[in-house]
């Protein structure tokens, strides 16, 4: 059953500048990491097959012997270089070899690589015997750096919350406005709603024909009793 994973761009290492063709002599441990046919580069303008190497220059930067350097990811381009190292691609065999000079009958001249011998070949094997994973070493190092300078470059991942969808049927929120209505397949438009007067309190009706008129109390009638007469005129005069 497959499983989801998750994608990480890979570092991309920056490799060891040596050039082969201007280390003629010296003496090397050479392990090819990688062959690549038709390689373009700005140094490499047009389609060149090359090796990448990692390589151990036993002479050191002082040349003493004292000091032998580890470089990791060497661009090596050098035609009759490339063919004699192109089939160890991938091998992981180390191989002590001298860079050396020749010159085609043409009268170039071009570089390739001699087997050590000798001395310098005892040299070279006591070297690797103290030292079998000095390679290996060295690249896990350079890789970590490639990798821990991308990771800085691209900066924390900020997560997001999760998008909720909308459901079906449900009401949008009170502060956002309906979406206007789109016409449906066919041609048909929809239309618009119709506007809806706001209620009108209704009149009070008309009073009816023949209905009895509200009750309105008689007018009193006047005061004809004596003595009721009398009765109001005393009210009538002023305190004493």
């Amino acid at each position: 059953m497959s499983q989801l994973g998750t994608y990480t761009t890979p570092a991309r290492m920056q490799g060891d500048s040596f050039r082969v063709d201007h280390a003629h002599g010296r003496p090397l441990l050479v392990r090819v990491h990688e062959y690549i046919e038709g390689f373009t580069s700005q140094r490499f303008p047009k389609p060149h097959d090359v090796v990448i190497v990692d390589l151990v220059d036993l002479a050191g930067a002082d040349n003493t012997g004292a000091n032998p350097r580890v470089l990791i990811g060497a661009l090596w381009g050098a035609a009759a270089v490339v063919d004699g190292l192109k089939d160890h691609a991938g091998s992981g065999i180390v191989l002590p070899v001298i860079p050396a000079a020749r010159k085609s009958k043409s009268g170039n001249d071009y570089t390739v690589l001699d087997p050590m011998e000798g001395a310098a070949l005892e040299w070279a094997t006591a070297w690797y015997n103290q030292n079998p994973n000095a390679l290996d070493e060295a690249r896990t190092r350079k890789m970590a750096e490639a990798q821990a300078a991308q990771a800085a470059q691209a900066g924390p991942v900020q997560p997001q919350a999760p998008a909720v969808p909308q459901l079906q049927g449900l009401a949008a929120p009170a502060a956002q406005a309906a979406p206007a209505a789109q016409a449906p397949a066919g041609g048909f438009t929809m239309p618009a709603p119709v506007a809806q007067a706001p209620a009108q309190v209704p009149a009070a009706p008309a009073q009816l024909q023949g209905e009895t008129p509200p009750f309105a109390a008689p007018a009193p009638a006047p005061v004809t009793d004596e003595r009721a007469q009398a009765a109001l005129a005393l009210l009538s005069q002023p305190a004493g």
